[in-house]
């Protein structure tokens, strides 16, 4: 009779030992393999955040309209308004499906830095009263800080628009009422993010017979 031999004692813990060694090998490769995969997934979401708030920047400024409006303190301002950290205008393009909701179909829009990212801000009417208030969103919080320049039709660029005279008073003539083109410069976590954007402002006369209209606030009662 054939007797079976079996491992021993010492065979089963060295067995074992390989096994956890080779276990734990395992399980930090996996673990490696996650945390990578996450760090990834959040970079892809971070890069989408930013992507969509520039391609949402690009199409307000593109959209914009020749219409000042007026602030808050019963004053005109431009069409246009600009220094290095925020920029305010008026767009076109205002969705109004079948023109179901009383207001225009222009929106007074501003972009700027805060605390937490990139604000912007929109208000529901285009001449404001003291009592006028706008709505804010964050449309990234990836963005450290965000500045603009402004270049005229000479190519030449600037901090502020409308520039300022030799008096330091701001240009009132129709060629400077918008710039040319901007450069958007997105402060992030990995580094510098340069965006130029073109300007191609619309004249309100322009909307108004697209639109068929002659008032360019009869869908808004409030104005």
């Amino acid at each position: 009779m054939n007797k079976q031999k079996g491992f021993t004692l010492m065979e089963i813990i060295v067995a074992m030992f390989v096994f956890s060694i080779l276990s734990i090998i395992m399980v930090m490769g996996m673990q490696r393999i996650f945390s990578t995969r996450d760090a990834i997934q959040q970079q892809l979401d971070n890069l989408g955040e930013i992507q969509i708030t520039m391609l949402t920047l690009r199409r307000d400024l593109e959209q914009v309209i020749d219409r000042p409006v007026n602030n808050t303190q019963g004053k005109t301002d431009p069409s246009f308004l600009g220094d290095k950290n925020s920029i305010t205008f008026t767009r076109s393009g205002y969705v109004n499906p079948f023109g179901l909701a009383r207001r225009s179909t222009m929106q007074r829009i501003s972009y700027s830095a805060s605390g937490t990212g990139i604000e912007r801000t929109t208000w529901p009417v285009l001449d404001q009263t003291p009592d006028s208030t706008s709505d804010s969103e964050i449309l990234s919080d990836q963005v450290q800080s965000i500045s603009f320049r402004y270049m005229d039709e000479k190519g030449k660029y600037t901090n502020i628009w409308p520039p300022k005279t030799k008096k330091n008073q701001s240009t009132s003539s129709t060629e400077a009422a918008f710039p040319k083109a901007i450069i958007v410069t997105l402060q992030l976590p990995q580094g510098e993010l340069r965006l130029l954007i073109p300007v191609q402002a619309t004249s309100l006369a322009s909307q108004q017979s697209d639109n068929g209209t002659s008032n360019d606030d009869t869908s808004n009662s409030s104005n």
